[in-house]
């Protein structure tokens, strides 16, 4: 269990950066989306070896995460073709998918809207501490809180 901890580190580092840059630039950077695939690629790798001894809170497996990496696409790529959501929000979605399985894709998807819509509704309630009115909401970074909350939740519990 001790090993999973690398995956804990790595996926924090991923998602922090993805909600920085976000928050900045409004922007999700296709280089930390490709490192992160990459990473979770070689982990899957690894945990598929009958002599290693790897296990994370993750996706469990191949077949979980490509599943979640199909969720991610289908569900939230019309999305974007409908102008609702940005192609690095989509991305970043399905890199999540990729990473934690169909499940927790749902999951932090889910909560992720949540916190977007508590965002955009103090927004709307305090214009003023904001500053431009018409600026896009950082919706990687309410993914990313979700995200961290799901891992806090899986931490929490017995994975």
């Amino acid at each position: 269990m001790s090993t999973g901890w690398l995956w804990v580190a790595l996926f924090v580092a991923f998602n922090a950066a993805v909600a920085c840059s976000d928050w900045r630039a409004r922007r999700v950077p296709n280089r930390l989306l490709l490192a992160a695939w990459v990473g979770q690629a070689c982990w899957l790798a690894a945990t598929a070896m009958p002599a290693v001894q790897l296990q994370g809170p993750g996706a469990a497996g191949i077949s979980q995460a490509l599943a979640g990496l199909a969720l991610g696409l289908a569900v939230f790529l019309p999305l974007w073709r409908g102008g609702f959501m940005g192609a690095g929000d989509v991305k970043y979605l399905a890199v999540l998918g990729w990473l934690l399985g169909p499940l927790g894709l749902f999951i932090v998807a889910v909560a992720g809207n949540l916190v977007g819509g508590v965002h955009a509704l103090y927004r709307w309630v305090r214009p003023a501490a904001f500053g431009r009115r018409n600026q896009r909401l950082p919706h990687a970074v309410h993914l990313a809180v979700a995200a961290g909350a799901w891992l806090a939740w899986r931490l929490h519990a017995a994975w």
